[in-house]
């Protein structure tokens, strides 16, 4: 190796991986000292399912499916497939709100009403709806 060339250490995850993985690991502290254990324990599953994917990401040989899961590009298809992916995931996030707050209307709207998640729920649905809007409004420029 000449002087002029570092040898280069991989890491064994991203530093995208590493940060939000520690923030993960943060979230799921706070939960257990807060003693909301169904908060915990799903973030503790993501936890283990996001450093699965991260390692497989890393190793060789890696599939487009391991690397698009841990958030790892590496070519113009893993970017093609993650923008589908999240198009679909998108859609589904917009929709589900949407059916949630229909079946409150329509079934049960004064245990809705009275409810705490009210105003949350509507303020995420209508923070979705204007994130779409404004996402088709920029995307659609020409």
């Amino acid at each position: 190796m000449s002087p002029n060339q570092e040898r280069v250490r991989r890491l064994p995850l991203s530093k995208w991986n590493i940060t939000s993985l520690a923030v993960f690991a943060a979230l799921i502290l706070a939960a257990v000292i807060r003693q909301v254990w169904p908060v915990a324990t799903v973030l503790s599953i993501g936890l283990v399912v996001g450093i699965i994917l991260a390692i497989a990401a890393r190793a060789r040989p890696s599939g487009d499916f391991e690397r698009v899961s841990a958030l790892e590009f590496h070519d113009e298809r893993d970017r093609f497939i993650a923008i589908r992916a999240l198009a679909v995931v998108g859609a589904a996030s917009l929709a589900l709100p949407f059916l949630a707050l229909a079946g409150y209307a329509i079934v049960d709207y004064t245990a809705f009403a009275n409810s705490a998640l009210t105003t949350p729920a509507l303020l995420y649905y209508l923070f979705l709806t204007v994130l779409w809007s404004a996402s088709n409004w920029y995307f659609s420029r020409r």
